[in-house]
């Protein structure tokens, strides 16, 4: 009992100062200080309700998720569980009896990590979905870009173009006061997103059903295996971090960027 006791250390800071305790990293929040001029408790926040009318006619209020924030805080939850037990599979394997190759010694537990695994790469897409959507949403109606020889106007962008097209053509023309999104094509950022979209394509459009003969050819399914969505989670936050710098609440950041 005294060993256990001495082997404790005591937290940086008290459960009621650490952000996480209180407010979930996906939810849209912000810190209070004061109200009506008056100082508010330390650890107060504003948390945004949505109502919903029951089938009863009773009002539903309750706190819906922000949605990039959340597909990255779900994309994080589902890579941290997964890539230490993924690590771990790959690195105890067995060598067949047959003397064709080597296998995981618990198929339960690899489909556990690729279920995770597959949902971390999903999450991570969404959220960079959903960021590009939101810069759309905050363009006037009147702005167009062009695609090819057909142009696409700001109420149609969401439904109309890919997600690469809304990074590249519509989000760096958002420009307001504090709100400014930024042009990735080019840079380091925008080569994880291709990373990412292209392992995301994979999974959605498996073919073969997820099978391969060969050894040589990796399906989908075997890249999660192999380390590919390892830093999915990663990627995504950096992503969103490059295209809309400022969007993510300190609290939100603080999460998601540790590791």
């Amino acid at each position: 009992m005294g060993r256990r006791q001495r082997g404790r250390k005591r937290a940086a800071r008290s459960a009621r100062e650490r952000s996480e305790s209180q407010v979930h990293p996906g939810l849209s929040a912000s810190r209070v200080t004061e109200y009506d001029g008056e100082p508010m408790p330390k650890g107060t926040w504003a948390i945004t309700v949505s109502a919903a009318r029951m089938s009863d006619g009773r009002t539903l209020l309750w706190h819906p998720p922000q949605a990039v924030a959340f597909s990255l805080a779900q994309a994080k939850l589902h890579r941290d569980r997964a890539v230490p037990k993924r690590r771990q599979i790959m690195g105890n394997l067995t060598a067949r009896s047959d003397g064709d190759g080597y296998e995981p010694q618990n198929a339960r537990a690899v489909l556990a990590v690729v279920a995770d695994l597959w949902s971390a790469v999903l999450h991570a897409f969404a959220a960079i979905e959903a960021i590009a959507n939101d810069s759309i949403d905050r363009l006037p109606e009147s702005t167009v870009v062009r695609v090819g020889k057909k142009e696409v106007a700001q109420p149609d962008m969401v439904a109309s173009l890919r997600v690469g097209e809304k990074l590249k053509k519509a989000v760096p023309l958002l420009n307001l006061p504090g709100i400014a999104g930024k042009n990735i094509a080019g840079t380091k950022a925008w080569e994880r997103f291709l990373h990412l979209k292209e392992l995301r394509d994979d999974l959605v459009h498996v073919k073969e059903r997820g099978y391969s003969p060969s050894a040589d050819v990796a399906t989908a399914y075997d890249r999660l295996l192999l380390g590919h969505a390892d830093t999915c989670a990663r990627d995504a936050f950096d992503i969103v971090q490059a295209v809309r710098p400022g969007f993510l609440s300190t609290d939100a950041i603080e999460h998601l960027s540790r590791d």
